[in-house]
């Protein structure tokens, strides 16, 4: 699931609207205006108007999946210290 909300992200060009975000991701604008509301989802106003960076949202799906890594279960590893 993650993988294809990362296809659907990278297909789009341009800056994602509350509406964009809660079809791709698959929940209500009233689950993301909430998410928004509490810092869960990277957003920024423009214009007074929500807007998301499909980049940032890619990042975002990837720190909450860690092991979805270009389409493959891949376990990301940390550098040595």
């Amino acid at each position: 699931m993650a993988f294809d909300i990362i296809s659907a992200l990278e297909s789009k060009t341009g800056l994602l609207t509350v509406n964009d975000v809660a079809s791709i991701l698959s929940i209500s604008t009233g689950t993301v205006n909430r998410m928004i509301r509490t810092r869960k989802i990277p957003s920024f106003l423009v214009g007074g108007n929500r807007k998301f960076d499909p980049a940032q949202l890619i990042r975002w799906v990837v720190k909450k999946n860690p092991k979805i890594m270009d389409g493959r279960n891949v376990q990301r590893t940390e550098p040595s210290q």
